[in-house]
């Protein structure tokens, strides 16, 4: 009997723990979309990142801290995935992770690029939670949105990370209108 009751406080422990994780990260937040409308040019300053997304967070914050360090801004961390993960093999799958910044640096270290985004139509998206709960959250309504508006998903999807509080991610889709389209 003791036993049991021990194991069943485990329980209810694990239970509320689970709950304030999900509750924390953001898994019952809603995701905000918005109508696909003309955003950029975008400076910016980056690295070639290869490998599975979810690990490009050392690749970002070394952009990050270099600008810093140059006492400038980096206006809003970036990511732009260049694969689809549903048929890339997660080892070869690249994306460009660094900040948005207002000017073209100099003397920049090797492994860093920079790059002007043209201005492009683009579906928004916003969620205020965990990076690593939004994908699961923004990603699996993007098929229903893009139908719904009647857009065609023109691929690299960009992430916008804005720390808080709370923290957000604005997710970019490169679209086109259908009733424009050649």
């Amino acid at each position: 009997m003791k036993l049991f009751k021990i194991l069943s406080g485990l329980a209810i422990l694990v239970v509320i723990f689970l709950i304030f994780i999900a509750v924390k990260s953001g898994l019952f937040k809603p995701v905000t979309w918005r109508d696909a409308k003309d955003l950029g040019p975008f400076s910016v300053l980056y690295m070639e990142h290869w490998g599975p997304y979810h690990q490009i967070i050392d690749d970002l914050q070394k952009v990050e801290r270099w600008v810093q360090a140059q006492n400038k801004t980096c206006l809003q961390t970036y990511a732009e995935f260049l694969d689809d993960p549903q048929t890339t093999e997660h080892a070869r799958m690249r994306s460009h992770v660094g900040c948005l910044v207002d000017q073209k640096f100099a003397g920049i270290p090797d492994d860093f690029k920079q790059k002007i985004v043209p201005k492009r139509k683009y579906l928004q998206a916003f969620f205020q939670g965990s990076p690593a709960i939004g994908p699961l959250k923004v990603y699996s309504g993007l098929t229903g949105q893009i139908e719904t508006r009647k857009l065609k998903f023109l691929g690299a999807p960009v992430e916008l990370y804005t720390e808080g509080p709370p923290f957000e991610t604005e997710y970019l889709f490169p679209v086109e209108e259908l009733n424009s389209a050649n």
